[in-house]
């Protein structure tokens, strides 16, 4: 897998459990990022290769690769022991962004790096009809999927009712269910988010424990599925807090 762009390199680069087979860089570039990413790299014994602008055109076709590219093995996906491991670690009851057929790569992108800002545990992608980790993805999250665990399962709804089983309480975001600002949103939480033209499949939505509504009072009543996830999840940092 090749990730370009400074802050995506630079993130990869930081993770130890992401193996980094070799860094290109433009020669004469300048800055913290790009020193960050000489130090780093160096500490990790990865050579940085110095390569002119017109190598780095030819590889990605006119992205913006901001002059730096890193090959890497192929995303390494996480299982659910390890989401909730990171829980337990942080001693914080667990947080979970669950995916159903969410197949743009924006959105997806979009929802990586607010549920790592955010302090989300884990994400849950199905493997089926939903897009998955690759180079854009890497690149749009601003290298946020480098710090929170991805687990790509086969069974979506079985994974729900797996961590039902953990105590985690599962509410699917949907039209026609519980005002979200009154529900009751502390303790072992996932937020289901559906695809950006069906929303969650009904078999999905079954599994849940509780529908939530984001209330609306514009004429188009319909949210981006990425900004629907950042509400959902900001309400639930919000909750926390009080």
């Amino acid at each position: 897998m090749k990730i370009f762009g400074k802050h995506s390199v630079l993130e990869t680069l930081r993770n130890k459990d992401i193996t980094v087979l070799k860094v290109l860089m433009q020669e004469g570039l300048k800055g913290t990022e790009y020193n960050a990413i000489h130090g780093v790299a160096k500490a990790r014994g990865i050579k940085v290769q110095t390569v002119n602008r017109a190598a780095l055109d030819a590889e990605f076709r006119g992205l913006n690769h901001q002059g730096v590219m890193a090959e890497t093995t192929s995303y390494k996906y996480f299982n659910i022991k390890d989401i909730l491991e990171v829980a337990e670690k942080r001693k914080e009851d667990a947080f979970i962004l669950v995916l159903n057929e969410v197949t743009d790569v924006h959105n997806l992108a979009s929802m990586i790096r607010t549920a790592e800002a955010l302090g989300v545990h884990g994400i849950i992608l199905s493997k089926n009809r939903n897009a998955q980790v690759n180079e854009t993805v890497l690149k749009i999250s601003a290298g946020a999927a480098s710090h929170v665990k991805i687990a790509l399962v086969g069974n979506l709804t079985g994974a729900i009712e797996d961590i039902k089983k953990q105590g985690i309480f599962v509410f699917g975001a949907e039209l026609g269910g519980g005002n979200i600002y009154k529900t009751n949103l502390k303790g072992k939480i996932a937020i289901v988010i559906g695809s950006e033209g069906e929303g969650i499949k009904e078999h999905v939505k079954k599994a849940c424990d509780g529908i939530i509504t984001i209330p609306q009072t514009g004429k188009v009543n319909s949210l981006n599925a990425g900004v629907a996830a950042g509400i959902c999840l900001a309400e639930v940092v919000r909750q926390r807090q009080l």
